[in-house]
């Protein structure tokens, strides 16, 4: 077995109006009646690639900073499993895993937070 862990700290600065769907496709949906002035949030699940023997975990989580009102702290932690051999060796299943933890993380965040750091 072998697992790969990129775990993503961004720093964004949160427009009311919009909140965190201006910068993820990944979101907590937060029921009507109830505030939705969070000061933090965990989002969790697990997935698995319809071909390759893959698993995902994401976790997402955010925190208020302490110093400014509409900056947050989000983490995007991805966690990758598959299986190795002799056989097939480690370089093609980490090829796979890399392109699946790539393409769970691009479709995570929106274009908005795609050009904040291609800037």
């Amino acid at each position: 077995r072998i697992s790969v862990r990129y775990v993503n700290k961004l720093d964004l600065t949160i427009v009311p109006e919009k909140g965190l769907q201006e910068f993820f496709n990944l979101s907590l949906n937060v029921p009507n009646g109830i505030p939705n002035t969070l000061s933090k949030y965990l989002l969790q699940f697990q997935v698995v690639h319809p071909e390759e023997k893959l698993l995902a975990n994401i976790t997402k989580s955010f925190k208020c900073c302490s110093k400014s009102e509409n900056l947050i702290h989000v983490t995007l932690d991805i966690e990758v499993n598959g299986e190795a051999s002799k056989e097939i060796g480690i370089q093609n299943p980490f090829e796979e895993i890399r392109t699946f933890k790539n393409d769970l993380f691009f479709k995570s965040i929106t274009e908005t937070t795609q050009n904040l750091y291609n800037e």
